[in-house]
């Protein structure tokens, strides 16, 4: 039950920031909120880190490069998001982006040797269809912006980058713990 709240009060701050973010590009250039983003981000989980967590600074070298190489990729994830909301439409662009654990799962099966249920399959390849019916329905003349394009291509891009990042990031918590792996992916 705990666990089944947690996710949902999750999910609805995530609707509800995808919103404010969206707001945010309309006043401020999408790069730029979301290096501010990036920014607070990583002060407010280094100093919860130095008050909170007792986990010594991490020395274990391939750890280290697996995060800080997750936080590359999930920096860039944050500005290709941005620039998708700042495009729109916000309700496609928050459900494509969010399709990364597709992403991540490729990544895991292809590079870390990881396994899939006949289950876990079925529910990968309704998502992979899902994503291309949203994304092909969605390209239309009538959903482009005045620059000609619409957000559909930069949510894609941030689910690729936040699946190659969290796949990543993935390898380094195993190697650090979530602790110290996040410290570098926040730090990068």
């Amino acid at each position: 039950m705990y666990t089944s709240l947690l996710g949902i009060l999750t999910a609805i701050f995530w609707a509800v920031a995808d919103i404010f973010i969206a707001q945010s590009t309309k006043s401020f250039k999408p790069v730029f909120a979301a290096a501010l983003v990036s920014f607070l981000g990583a002060i407010l989980f280094g100093i919860y880190y130095m008050f909170f967590i007792r986990v010594p600074v991490p020395t274990n070298m391939h750890g280290v490069v697996w995060s800080g190489l997750a936080g590359f990729f999930i920096s860039i994830a944050g500005v290709f998001f941005f620039r998708a909301l700042h495009q729109g439409p916000i309700g496609l662009i928050s459900a494509l982006s969010s399709t990364y654990p597709a992403i991540t799962l490729l990544l895991a099966i292809l590079i870390f040797d990881a396994t899939l249920t006949s289950r876990q399959a079925i529910g990968f390849a309704m998502v992979l269809v899902g994503v291309i019916s949203a994304a092909g329905f969605h390209v239309s003349d009538g959903n482009k912006t005045k620059s000609g394009t619409s957000g559909t291509a930069m949510a894609l891009l941030a689910a690729l980058s936040w699946g190659i990042g969290y796949g990543l990031l993935a390898e380094g918590v195993k190697l650090l713990g979530w602790q110290a792996a996040s410290l570098v992916q926040f730090g990068v």
